[in-house]
Order: C-alpha cells, then structure tokens, then sequence
C-alpha cells in the first residue's frame, strides 16, 4: 500500500506493518444459453496454478499483496472493473474478499459451521485514511439445511467507502481447551448499499434478517435454491472437447461478473483447499430473476488442464460511480464436477 503521511506517517506505517501480520500469521480461520455470453466473449484469466505449486508453505494465510495491491487508485480501479477480489486459494476453515466498505454498509453472510465451531467475521481498512479493524462474532439466524444468515454493519469509525478486505473464518477448542481450526463453508457474501436501494429488493415485504436481497444467495427467501448454481456434465473430458455448463438465477440486478474456477486440493497442513485455475470476466450485466450463466472448456489462459475435483464462485457488482455505489457479492457453488 501506498501511503501519504507527513506527522503520524511513522506510527501509522508501523500499525499497518502490524495489521498486516496479524492477517497473515493469523490462525482460525455468464450468460448462457441465453446467447449473449459465450466463450467467445468471455474475458478470460488463467490463474497461478503452478506458482502455488511451488509456493505451498502455508497456502491457509491470506495474501492482502493479492487481494488489494498498490496505491488506493489503483485498489479502487481493480475492484470497479474486475469486483471483489477473492484470495486465489482458501481453505475450508478461511476465507477472505477484497471489496469496498462503507460505514452502515450490510454484509450479508451465509454459511455452515462445523459442530461446535464459533465463527467470526473481520473488516479492515487500511489506507492514507488511516487504520479501521472490527471483529464480528457469527451468531446467525438458521435458513434451513443447517445454513445460517448473519446481517452485519460495518462500523460508524470506518466513514467513507474505500477498499477493505473481509474475513471469514472459524475455530474450536480441543479436549484441552485450545482453539484449533475448523470446517467453515461460506455460501455466501454479500457486501454494500442501504437497505431502501431501488431496484435490489423491497424492503417493505421482508423481515430484516431477510431484506438483504442484493446477493445471489444460496438460500433465497422468496425462492428457495433460486440462485443455486447449475453445473453439467458433472464430468468434463477435456480431450473429447466438451464444454462445462454453467446456470444461475440472479435476484438482483448487478452492472458486472465473473465466474472464477478453482480446483479442490488438500495442502501441506492435510486441509481441504479451493486454488484458482482461471477466471472469466463479463462486462454485460445480471438481470434479476434471469438465467445467466456461461460455458469452460476446462483449460487455463493457456490452454493447460489441470485435473481434479472443481467448484465454481460467482461475483457480481456495481462500479463505485453507478447507483449500486461499489455493492459487491460473492456466491460459491455447493456442487463440483470433475475435469480430466
């Protein structure tokens, strides 16, 4: 990060520093068939998939460098043409978005826990602004199938939006009573704009813990499994050519997304991990209530098929100079397929 302090730059150089390893040293945690997008107008961007390879040290800490690099113009460009960043790998006790926040902003999470687990939730902004840090303990409403829904706030001392990184992550005390890691499945995340937004949802139909309906979240209040994403053949034989389909149903409207690709590896600490093969980007946008969804041939940027077991995230968003104002969302399939 790039920052512009003259009096207090050293003490707040020195409390980034100390941020910064606090998160990495940390413990606990397109349009398809619908022709519009198809592969021939899907942005795509291979992933690191051999450099994670090489770089397997610890691979359950986030990178804040690959999340949010360089100077707050370039965070702010990167997240209002490319959206929330998600970590290039996670583990299935961490997980970790690079988005806008804002004082009063909801963030909408949805998630499963492993039993008797706690989890929490941590916002952080770091900039020439200066240091913002708040931990939040899950303790969300069940929506059925054991998921649970928190609604959360980011705090009034964050003030105006900018780029922060959202944390999410989970542990459980051993027959010794130390906390250890533990299984979080995060279905959901969704992040931004007032609840009385026009054109994301009605506020005045809902109950509060169900109004946040800007995300395409798994479990829908008004449809259920509406914005579960759809994945066929559940085999992809890349050497034959096929193609794997994928189908989703946003609830909202959204200006932008993505579809990112990640392969299901365990790492060097035996945990399960999701590392990003490739990614697709389109600049058309999601239609509320209609089917979108694209097509992958299985390969990276360049033309390489890494095997294995896969999942699909979905993001979607609004630029910070639209009406949606920066909200942001991430949606992980619960479904896999496999790639060989």
């Amino acid at each position: 990060m790039t920052f512009k302090l003259k009096c207090a730059g050293v003490i707040v150089s020195a409390a980034f520093v100390l941020l910064l390893f606090v998160f990495l040293t940390g413990t606990g945690t397109g349009q398809v068939g619908r022709p519009t997008n198809t592969s021939s107008n899907q942005n795509t961007r291979g992933g690191d998939d051999d450099a994670s390879k090489k770089n397997n040290t610890n691979t359950n800490k986030p990178n804040l460098q690959e999340l949010l690099a360089g100077s707050r113009a370039n965070q702010e460009k990167l997240l209002n043409e490319k959206g929330p960043q998600v970590s290039k790998s996670f583990s299935s006790n961490r997980f970790s978005v690079g988005a806008f926040v804002q004082a009063g902003w909801a963030m909408v999470v949805e998630y499963k826990l492993e039993e008797g687990a706690e989890g929490k939730l941590e916002v952080s902004t770091f900039s020439d602004r200066g240091l913002h840090d708040h931990t939040f303990k899950l303790a969300g409403v069940d929506i059925g199938n054991g998921v649970k829904r928190d609604v959360l706030h980011v705090p009034a001392d964050f003030k105006e939006r900018e780029p922060g990184l959202i944390l999410i992550s989970a542990s459980k005390k051993d027959d010794q009573g130390k906390k250890q890691r533990a299984n979080i499945k995060v279905y959901s995340l969704g992040v931004g704009v007032a609840d009385d937004f026009p054109g994301l949802f009605n506020a005045a139909v809902r109950q509060p813990q169900q109004r946040p309906h800007f995300i395409p979240a798994k479990y829908n209040s008004l449809r259920p499994n509406a914005s579960d994403i759809t994945i066929t053949p559940e085999l992809l034989d890349t050497a034959q050519g096929q193609l794997i389909k994928y189908i989703f149903i946003p609830p909202s409207d959204f200006g932008a997304w993505s579809a990112n690709f990640g392969v299901v590896v365990n790492n060097s600490d035996g945990e399960s991990e999701v590392r990003r093969v490739t990614e697709q980007y389109f600049n058309t946008p999601l239609n509320r209530g209609n089917e979108s969804g694209g097509t992958w041939n299985g390969k990276n940027s360049k033309g390489k098929v890494k095997k294995g077991q896969y999942q699909i995230a979905i993001t979607a968003w609004w630029s910070s100079a639209s009406p949606g104002n920066g909200a942001s969302c991430v949606l992980n399939s619960d479904s896999t397929f496999i790639v060989q």
